[in-house]
Protein backbone atom coordinates (compact mmCIF):
# COMPACT_ATOMS: atom_id res chain seq x y z
CA UNK A 1 0.00 0.00 0.00
CA UNK A 2 2.91 2.33 0.71
CA UNK A 3 4.38 1.60 -2.74
CA UNK A 4 1.01 2.24 -4.37
CA UNK A 5 0.60 5.59 -2.63
CA UNK A 6 4.17 6.56 -3.49
CA UNK A 7 3.53 5.71 -7.14
CA UNK A 8 0.43 7.91 -7.17
CA UNK A 9 2.34 10.74 -5.51
CA UNK A 10 5.20 10.52 -8.00
CA UNK A 11 2.75 10.47 -10.89
CA UNK A 12 1.29 13.87 -10.08
CA UNK A 13 2.03 15.58 -6.79
CA UNK A 14 -0.45 18.41 -7.31
CA UNK A 15 -3.33 16.10 -8.24
CA UNK A 16 -2.57 13.69 -5.41
CA UNK A 17 -3.67 16.11 -2.70
CA UNK A 18 -6.78 17.16 -4.61
CA UNK A 19 -8.36 13.76 -4.03
CA UNK A 20 -9.99 13.48 -0.59
CA UNK A 21 -9.51 9.71 -0.54
CA UNK A 22 -5.74 10.11 -0.61
CA UNK A 23 -5.85 11.91 2.74
CA UNK A 24 -7.70 8.91 4.16
CA UNK A 25 -5.08 6.57 2.68
CA UNK A 26 -2.25 8.54 4.26
CA UNK A 27 -4.03 8.55 7.62
CA UNK A 28 -4.54 4.78 7.40
CA UNK A 29 -0.87 4.22 6.62
CA UNK A 30 0.22 6.42 9.53
CA UNK A 31 -2.03 4.48 11.93
CA UNK A 32 -0.66 1.18 10.61
CA UNK A 33 2.91 2.37 11.17
CA UNK A 34 2.03 3.40 14.73
CA UNK A 35 0.38 0.01 15.34
CA UNK A 36 3.41 -1.93 14.07
CA UNK A 37 5.78 0.24 16.12
CA UNK A 38 3.78 -0.19 19.32
CA UNK A 39 3.44 -3.91 18.69
CA UNK A 40 7.23 -4.22 18.43
CA UNK A 41 7.55 -2.30 21.69
CA UNK A 42 5.15 -4.67 23.46
CA UNK A 43 7.04 -7.71 22.18
CA UNK A 44 10.35 -6.20 23.32
CA UNK A 45 8.97 -5.41 26.77
CA UNK A 46 7.44 -8.85 27.22
CA UNK A 47 5.13 -9.59 30.10
CA UNK A 48 1.56 -10.79 30.27
CA UNK A 49 -0.99 -10.02 27.59
CA UNK A 50 -3.66 -9.37 30.21
CA UNK A 51 -4.09 -5.97 31.86
CA UNK A 52 -1.77 -4.41 29.28
CA UNK A 53 -2.83 -0.85 28.54
CA UNK A 54 -0.55 -0.63 25.48
CA UNK A 55 -2.21 -3.64 23.86
CA UNK A 56 -5.61 -2.14 24.59
CA UNK A 57 -4.54 1.08 22.87
CA UNK A 58 -3.29 -0.93 19.87
CA UNK A 59 -6.67 -2.66 19.61
CA UNK A 60 -8.36 0.74 19.70
CA UNK A 61 -6.21 1.83 16.76
CA UNK A 62 -7.10 -1.40 14.94
CA UNK A 63 -10.79 -0.58 15.35
CA UNK A 64 -10.37 2.97 14.05
CA UNK A 65 -8.31 1.77 11.09
CA UNK A 66 -10.91 -0.86 10.23
CA UNK A 67 -13.52 1.88 10.08
CA UNK A 68 -11.31 3.92 7.73
CA UNK A 69 -10.70 0.91 5.46
CA UNK A 70 -14.42 0.20 5.14
CA UNK A 71 -15.01 3.86 4.28
CA UNK A 72 -12.21 3.69 1.71
CA UNK A 73 -13.82 0.67 0.07
CA UNK A 74 -16.94 2.76 -0.53
CA UNK A 75 -14.98 4.87 -3.04
CA UNK A 76 -15.86 2.34 -5.76
CA UNK A 77 -19.46 3.53 -5.49
CA UNK A 78 -18.51 6.78 -7.21
CA UNK A 79 -18.33 4.87 -10.51
CA UNK A 80 -22.01 4.01 -10.31
CA UNK A 81 -24.39 6.37 -12.12
CA UNK A 82 -26.98 6.22 -9.32
CA UNK A 83 -24.89 6.19 -6.15
CA UNK A 84 -22.04 8.33 -7.52
CA UNK A 85 -23.88 11.70 -7.50
CA UNK A 86 -25.22 11.02 -4.01
CA UNK A 87 -21.71 10.31 -2.76
CA UNK A 88 -20.50 13.56 -4.30
CA UNK A 89 -23.29 15.38 -2.48
CA UNK A 90 -22.16 13.80 0.79
CA UNK A 91 -18.60 15.01 0.23
CA UNK A 92 -19.76 18.56 -0.46
CA UNK A 93 -22.00 18.43 2.62
CA UNK A 94 -19.06 17.26 4.69
CA UNK A 95 -17.19 20.48 3.84
CA UNK A 96 -20.19 22.55 4.96
CA UNK A 97 -20.39 20.48 8.13
CA UNK A 98 -16.76 21.25 8.96
CA UNK A 99 -17.43 24.97 8.60
CA UNK A 100 -20.37 24.84 11.01
CA UNK A 101 -18.44 22.63 13.45
CA UNK A 102 -15.67 25.23 13.50
CA UNK A 103 -18.23 27.88 14.46
CA UNK A 104 -19.60 25.52 17.11
CA UNK A 105 -16.12 25.09 18.57
CA UNK A 106 -15.62 28.84 18.95
CA UNK A 107 -19.04 29.29 20.55
CA UNK A 108 -18.53 26.39 22.98
CA UNK A 109 -15.08 27.61 24.04
CA UNK A 110 -16.33 31.18 24.54
CA UNK A 111 -19.32 30.21 26.71
CA UNK A 112 -17.32 27.58 28.60
CA UNK A 113 -14.75 30.17 29.61
CA UNK A 114 -17.46 32.64 30.62
CA UNK A 115 -19.42 30.15 32.75
CA UNK A 116 -16.24 28.82 34.35
CA UNK A 117 -15.18 32.35 35.29
CA UNK A 118 -18.59 32.98 36.86
CA UNK A 119 -18.38 29.88 39.02
CA UNK A 120 -14.75 30.38 40.02
CA UNK A 121 -15.65 33.85 41.29
CA UNK A 122 -18.08 32.38 43.83
CA UNK A 123 -15.30 30.40 45.47
CA UNK A 124 -14.35 33.53 47.42
CA UNK A 125 -17.56 33.15 49.45
CA UNK A 126 -16.56 29.64 50.47
CA UNK A 127 -13.13 30.47 51.94
CA UNK A 128 -12.58 31.09 55.68
CA UNK A 129 -12.49 34.74 56.79
CA UNK A 130 -11.75 36.66 60.02
CA UNK A 131 -9.03 34.19 61.00
CA UNK A 132 -11.45 31.24 61.08
CA UNK A 133 -9.84 27.91 60.49
CA UNK A 134 -11.22 25.01 58.56
CA UNK A 135 -12.18 24.39 55.00
CA UNK A 136 -15.64 25.59 54.06
CA UNK A 137 -15.61 23.41 50.94
CA UNK A 138 -16.18 20.41 53.15
CA UNK A 139 -19.68 21.64 53.93
CA UNK A 140 -20.54 23.05 50.51
CA UNK A 141 -20.65 21.57 47.04
CA UNK A 142 -19.69 24.32 44.62
CA UNK A 143 -19.70 23.83 40.87
CA UNK A 144 -15.92 24.25 40.55
CA UNK A 145 -14.88 22.33 43.65
CA UNK A 146 -12.38 20.18 41.68
CA UNK A 147 -10.34 23.02 40.20
CA UNK A 148 -10.48 25.42 37.30
CA UNK A 149 -9.41 23.06 34.52
CA UNK A 150 -11.77 20.28 35.53
CA UNK A 151 -14.51 22.89 35.84
CA UNK A 152 -13.79 24.07 32.29
CA UNK A 153 -13.86 20.50 31.01
CA UNK A 154 -17.12 19.83 32.85
CA UNK A 155 -18.73 22.96 31.43
CA UNK A 156 -17.64 22.17 27.87
CA UNK A 157 -19.03 18.64 28.19
CA UNK A 158 -22.39 19.93 29.41
CA UNK A 159 -22.61 22.46 26.58
CA UNK A 160 -21.75 19.85 23.94
CA UNK A 161 -24.35 17.36 25.17
CA UNK A 162 -26.94 20.10 25.53
CA UNK A 163 -26.88 20.60 21.76
CA UNK A 164 -28.21 17.04 21.42
CA UNK A 165 -30.71 17.50 24.25
CA UNK A 166 -28.84 15.19 26.64
CA UNK A 167 -28.09 17.72 29.40
CA UNK A 168 -30.19 19.23 32.18
CA UNK A 169 -30.10 22.81 33.45
CA UNK A 170 -29.82 21.43 36.99
CA UNK A 171 -26.26 20.43 36.12
CA UNK A 172 -25.41 24.14 36.02
CA UNK A 173 -26.63 24.90 39.55
CA UNK A 174 -24.21 25.81 42.32
CA UNK A 175 -24.14 27.23 45.88
CA UNK A 176 -24.87 30.93 45.31
CA UNK A 177 -28.01 32.00 43.51
CA UNK A 178 -26.37 34.96 41.76
CA UNK A 179 -23.74 32.80 40.09
CA UNK A 180 -26.32 30.19 39.14
CA UNK A 181 -28.59 32.83 37.60
CA UNK A 182 -25.80 34.37 35.54
CA UNK A 183 -24.62 30.94 34.39
CA UNK A 184 -28.15 29.88 33.45
CA UNK A 185 -28.59 33.10 31.48
CA UNK A 186 -25.39 32.37 29.53
CA UNK A 187 -26.60 28.80 29.07
CA UNK A 188 -29.86 30.02 27.51
CA UNK A 189 -27.98 32.39 25.19
CA UNK A 190 -25.75 29.50 24.13
CA UNK A 191 -28.77 27.32 23.32
CA UNK A 192 -30.30 30.11 21.24
CA UNK A 193 -27.09 30.61 19.25
CA UNK A 194 -26.31 26.94 18.76
CA UNK A 195 -29.65 25.17 18.44
CA UNK A 196 -31.71 27.87 16.72
CA UNK A 197 -29.17 29.75 14.60
CA UNK A 198 -26.22 27.47 13.84
CA UNK A 199 -28.21 24.27 13.31
CA UNK A 200 -30.70 26.04 11.03
CA UNK A 201 -27.78 27.54 9.13
CA UNK A 202 -26.31 24.05 8.77
CA UNK A 203 -29.58 22.71 7.38
CA UNK A 204 -29.76 25.60 4.90
CA UNK A 205 -26.18 25.02 3.73
CA UNK A 206 -26.71 21.29 3.30
CA UNK A 207 -29.93 21.85 1.36
CA UNK A 208 -28.26 24.37 -0.95
CA UNK A 209 -25.30 22.07 -1.56
CA UNK A 210 -27.54 19.11 -2.33
CA UNK A 211 -29.60 21.17 -4.78
CA UNK A 212 -26.46 22.33 -6.60
CA UNK A 213 -25.11 18.79 -6.89
CA UNK A 214 -28.40 17.30 -8.08
CA UNK A 215 -28.74 20.05 -10.69
CA UNK A 216 -25.37 19.13 -12.21
CA UNK A 217 -25.55 15.45 -11.25
CA UNK A 218 -24.57 14.05 -14.65
CA UNK A 219 -21.67 16.45 -15.16
CA UNK A 220 -20.42 15.93 -11.61
CA UNK A 221 -20.56 12.16 -11.93
CA UNK A 222 -18.74 12.14 -15.29
CA UNK A 223 -16.10 14.42 -13.83
CA UNK A 224 -15.49 12.16 -10.80
CA UNK A 225 -15.42 9.03 -12.95
CA UNK A 226 -12.91 10.58 -15.34
CA UNK A 227 -10.75 11.59 -12.37
CA UNK A 228 -10.74 8.02 -11.03
CA UNK A 229 -9.91 6.54 -14.44
CA UNK A 230 -7.16 9.08 -15.01
CA UNK A 231 -5.73 8.38 -11.56
CA UNK A 232 -5.56 4.59 -11.87
CA UNK A 233 -4.42 4.52 -15.48
CA UNK A 234 -0.71 4.24 -14.70
CA UNK A 235 -0.95 2.22 -11.48
CA UNK A 236 -0.10 -1.43 -11.03
CA UNK A 237 -2.67 -3.74 -12.57
CA UNK A 238 -2.93 -5.91 -9.43
CA UNK A 239 -4.42 -4.19 -6.41
CA UNK A 240 -3.06 -3.94 -2.88
CA UNK A 241 -2.07 -6.20 -1.08
CA UNK A 242 -1.82 -8.82 -3.86
CA UNK A 243 0.88 -6.76 -5.60
CA UNK A 244 3.22 -7.86 -2.80
CA UNK A 245 3.26 -11.24 -4.54
CA UNK A 246 3.07 -10.16 -8.15
CA UNK A 247 5.84 -7.55 -8.11
CA UNK A 248 8.60 -9.82 -6.66
CA UNK A 249 7.54 -12.67 -8.96
CA UNK A 250 7.71 -10.38 -11.99
CA UNK A 251 11.13 -9.05 -10.96
CA UNK A 252 12.48 -12.57 -10.46
CA UNK A 253 11.10 -13.66 -13.83
CA UNK A 254 12.67 -10.71 -15.64
CA UNK A 255 15.96 -11.37 -13.87
CA UNK A 256 16.04 -15.05 -14.83
CA UNK A 257 14.39 -15.02 -18.25
CA UNK A 258 15.08 -11.46 -19.24
CA UNK A 259 12.74 -8.67 -20.20
CA UNK A 260 11.34 -9.30 -23.71
CA UNK A 261 10.91 -5.58 -24.33
CA UNK A 262 14.57 -4.90 -23.59
CA UNK A 263 15.62 -7.76 -25.85
CA UNK A 264 13.53 -6.41 -28.70
CA UNK A 265 15.09 -3.00 -28.20
CA UNK A 266 18.58 -4.51 -28.31
CA UNK A 267 17.79 -6.49 -31.45
CA UNK A 268 16.56 -3.44 -33.23
CA UNK A 269 19.65 -1.47 -32.24
CA UNK A 270 20.55 1.47 -34.36
CA UNK A 271 19.80 -0.19 -37.69
CA UNK A 272 16.56 1.68 -38.16
CA UNK A 273 15.48 4.87 -36.49
CA UNK A 274 11.89 4.47 -37.54
CA UNK A 275 11.08 2.65 -34.29
CA UNK A 276 12.49 5.51 -32.28
CA UNK A 277 10.40 7.96 -34.23
CA UNK A 278 7.29 5.81 -33.73
CA UNK A 279 8.01 5.47 -30.01
CA UNK A 280 8.44 9.22 -29.65
CA UNK A 281 5.28 9.78 -31.65
CA UNK A 282 3.33 7.34 -29.45
CA UNK A 283 4.69 9.03 -26.33
CA UNK A 284 3.67 12.44 -27.65
CA UNK A 285 0.20 11.11 -28.46
CA UNK A 286 -0.15 9.77 -24.92
CA UNK A 287 0.97 13.08 -23.50
CA UNK A 288 -1.44 14.98 -25.75
CA UNK A 289 -4.34 12.70 -24.82
CA UNK A 290 -3.51 13.05 -21.14
CA UNK A 291 -3.42 16.84 -21.47
CA UNK A 292 -6.72 16.78 -23.34
CA UNK A 293 -8.30 14.73 -20.55
CA UNK A 294 -6.97 17.15 -17.94
CA UNK A 295 -8.29 20.11 -19.93
CA UNK A 296 -11.68 18.42 -20.28
CA UNK A 297 -11.80 17.76 -16.55
CA UNK A 298 -10.99 21.39 -15.80
CA UNK A 299 -13.76 22.55 -18.13
CA UNK A 300 -16.27 20.22 -16.46
CA UNK A 301 -15.24 21.45 -13.05
CA UNK A 302 -15.67 25.10 -14.10
CA UNK A 303 -19.13 24.36 -15.50
CA UNK A 304 -20.19 22.54 -12.33
CA UNK A 305 -19.08 25.41 -10.11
Amino acid sequence: MILSEYQQYQGSQSKYFKDMWNYLDVLTLVIYIVIVTLRIVTVAQGGEAYHNSLLVFINHLYGVNTMFLVMRFSSVLSLNAVVGPLQLALFRMFVDLLIILLQFAFVIVAFSLAITKVYTAEMSYLTPIHNHTGDARRYHHPYCKEGVFKCLSKTSTILIWSVFGLADKKDMNSETSSSSNVALFLYVVFLVLSVIMLINMLVALLTNTYDNVTTNAEVEWKFSRAVVENQYRNLHTIVVPFNLLSVPVALCYFKLEGNPREEEAKNVGNSTKIFTVIACFRFSLNAISRNMVDHFLCQLKKRST
